[in-house]
């Protein structure tokens, strides 16, 4: 009997054992395991990203359209009215700025020589010929240099002139039937000019007064004679400047007179075409 208890004791206290390891796993069951079952906790909202700095993009720089008749035109007269023939100071703003002009020529036919027509067109009837000739002119002798700080140092003052500046339109003016005046009176001269500068001691291969720009056509047989065509002489290039600065200079023989004025100008293309802009013949520096 006494071996019988002895056994049922250490049964129940194997049975102790176990209930108290029992006991202990669900304590660190409830400790590590259980909180991982729980719902998770709302995320926590990032900060937003800070906006990435302004950089201030630099100025686009444009290239101004070139400088038109009008253009010309109304700039000389400004000058004119503003200081003639004093040089401006400071660095001139027109110096460099393109220019694009178109000088109608032909407007009355053809003639023989050029008289004093810087352009024109001559026609040969027998050998069928078409010529087109530009010559600017040399007005190195002019009061406007011969009186101006540069006179010693222009040798050569080589100018197209702008016809009719008190005109904006660059074609040839309208033809006008009406009687002869009785008492007519000669054409207003020219009074504004582009011209090409060589100064003392400079190459004169460039020189264009002495070598005209010319252009000779053969006429087929099965065209007509252009006897009433009319034809423009193109000029492009970028304003220069006169030795002692600016791009410009006026001269006026008295206050009644009205100025003449003439840019100084580096010519890139001169050409021939017709009004609608067939290019005839073209010369490029």
């Amino acid at each position: 009997m006494a071996d019988n208890r002895r056994g049922v004791r250490g049964r129940l206290g194997l049975l102790a054992l176990l209930a108290i390891i029992g006991v202990a796993g669900l304590a660190l069951w409830a400790t590590w395991w259980a909180p991982s079952r729980q719902p998770p906790a709302a995320p926590v909202a990032a900060a937003p990203d800070a906006p990435p700095p302004v950089t201030a993009l630099p100025p686009v720089k444009t290239t101004p359209p070139p400088l038109s008749r009008t253009d010309l035109i109304l700039e000389a007269e400004a000058r004119a009215a503003a200081s003639p023939g004093a040089p401006s100071g400071g660095r001139d703003t027109l110096v460099d700025r393109r220019f694009s002009l178109r000088i109608p020529f032909g407007c009355e036919g053809p003639q023989i020589g050029s008289g004093r027509a810087q352009a024109h067109y001559e026609v040969d009837a027998e050998r069928r010929t078409l010529k087109l000739v530009a010559r600017p002119v040399d007005l190195a002798r002019h009061p406007l240099v011969t009186q101006s700080p540069e006179a010693k140092t222009i040798e050569a003052l080589e100018t197209f002139w702008v016809p009719r500046p008190w005109t904006r339109t660059d074609t040839c003016p309208p033809r006008r039937d009406r009687p002869a005046s009785a008492t007519p009176t000669p054409p207003s001269p020219p009074t504004l000019g582009l011209a090409t500068i060589s100064e003392v001691g400079a190459s004169r291969l460039r020189r264009r007064a002495e070598r005209p720009y010319e252009l000779v056509r053969k006429v087929p047989d099965d065209e007509p004679l252009p006897l009433s065509a009319s034809y423009s002489l193109v000029l492009e290039g970028r304003l220069a400047a006169f030795p002692t600065g600016g791009a410009i200079r006026c001269w006026s023989e008295s206050s009644e007179h009205r100025p003449v004025c003439v840019y100084a100008v580096a010519l890139d293309r001169v050409a021939f075409e017709t009004p609608d802009g067939e290019l005839l013949a073209e010369w490029r520096d």
